[in-house]
């Protein structure tokens, strides 16, 4: 079967964000599509049945009735919408197309959090709460476990970055001092 083109899945997926109102459901969308893919990856008659080319009413129903209200009706919807075109085959890719397409219209902007081990829940919500005040959109935090780092944390989102780590001090300092003798 061919591939889809990036059109096809970056309108699927546009779709699939602007149906969805909150940063959790897109959150919790793609979490639905991943375990969805993570099940075709491990199961082959899974991936088999959902893939083949003929039967596509067939499929439709039983992923309908497979999935029912396990997962969010635009997600069922996107998920009859690649099986009626074919291209079930094609979940990876409109994952990160998904994902890609979020961060594009401004619904989202991920940020990596690292730190020498990991976020208190607390902590965590403020440091969301305190990025989205900032940005004025809603924030991913994807954590990292950076144990070299000592204490403290960096934060990364594109070309933006913060660094309010023990080893970034130690360096700025250790630069400060070399460059001043």
């Amino acid at each position: 079967m061919p591939k889809k083109d990036a059109a096809f899945l970056d309108a699927l997926a546009t779709a699939l964000i602007e149906e969805l109102e909150s940063f959790a459901s897109q959150d919790l969308a793609a979490a639905e599509l991943l375990g969805i893919e993570t099940l075709m990856r491990e199961d082959a008659a899974a991936r088999d049945f959902l893939t083949q080319s003929g039967g596509t009413a067939e499929r439709m129903q039983a992923v309908a009735k497979l999935f029912g209200d396990r997962i969010q009706p635009p997600v069922k919807n996107t998920l009859l919408m690649l099986i009626r075109e074919g291209a079930m085959a094609e979940l990876p890719r409109f994952l990160t197309r998904y994902q890609d397409m979020r961060q594009r219209l401004g619904k989202a902007r991920t940020v990596i959090a690292e730190s020498p081990q990991p976020l208190a829940a607390e902590d965590r919500k403020k440091l969301q709460t305190i990025l989205e005040k900032k940005w004025g959109m809603d924030v991913s935090l994807e954590e990292q476990t950076v144990p070299s780092l000592i204490g403290g944390l960096r934060l990364r989102s594109g070309d933006w970055q913060f660094d309010a780590s023990v080893r970034g001090r130690l360096e700025r300092l250790a630069h400060h001092f070399t460059s001043t003798i």
